[in-house]
């Protein structure tokens, strides 16, 4: 752990990669974690759909679109703990177009 802030150490240990380093800091839990994360994803969605109001429809197809969303991520994630290749991490141009133009706005 870095002593100022409190987080794990990733540097690599001389004759081990950054990748070996980072493969180390995979949480046991992680199936749990990802769990958490979409549960708290659906109450925030919740609270912006009750202050803000949607149609039914929309709020429909978002839903769905988490639900997809967590099946796969789930498989994908039993797939990599029984041996499978693990996947790229890539960054998502939608995510990352919409990031910015929050920042832009200030946010």
């Amino acid at each position: 752990m870095s002593p100022e802030r409190g987080v794990p150490n990733i540097l690599p240990i001389e004759g081990h990669s950054k990748e070996d380093a980072m493969a180390n800091l995979k949480p046991k839990n992680t199936p749990h974690i990802i769990r958490e994360t979409f549960y708290d994803m659906t109450l925030y969605l919740q609270a912006l759909f009750l202050l803000y109001g949607i149609s039914e429809i929309l709020a429909d197809d978002i839903i769905h679109c988490l639900e997809d969303g967590y099946g796969k991520v789930i498989k994908r994630l039993k797939k990599c703990d029984d041996g499978g290749e693990k996947p790229q991490a890539k960054a998502n141009m939608a995510v990352q177009r919409f990031l910015k133009k929050l920042e832009q706005e200030g946010i």
